[in-house]
């Protein structure tokens, strides 16, 4: 049977990226500018950051209430 290989990922540093964005609301700018959704590895933290992403867009605030609503 062939190996599976599974591309290069780090859990910790995509659960910083979004941890660093709840400590410092300004983060997101500067953060969606270069990752996006899609970037993550990890299929909920894609859609954690996505729904940080439409928060800022929309003008509201990021924290883990906001972002939790918007999750279900």
């Amino acid at each position: 049977m062939a190996s599976v290989k599974i591309p290069p990922h780090n859990e910790e540093a995509e659960q910083s990226v979004l941890g660093g964005i709840l400590l410092n609301k300004d983060a997101i700018g500067s953060v969606s500018e270069v990752i996006s959704p899609g970037d993550f590895y990890n299929d909920i933290n894609g859609m954690i950051f996505s729904a940080m992403t439409s928060l800022q867009e929309e003008g509201k605030p990021i924290d883990v209430l906001t972002v939790s609503a918007r999750l279900k």
